[in-house]
């Protein structure tokens, strides 16, 4: 379960 390209960005904005 981790894509090279939305793995810190995606969860960034899910979390913020």
């Amino acid at each position: 379960m981790h894509n090279a390209g939305i793995s810190l960005s995606q969860w960034y904005q899910f979390f913020l």
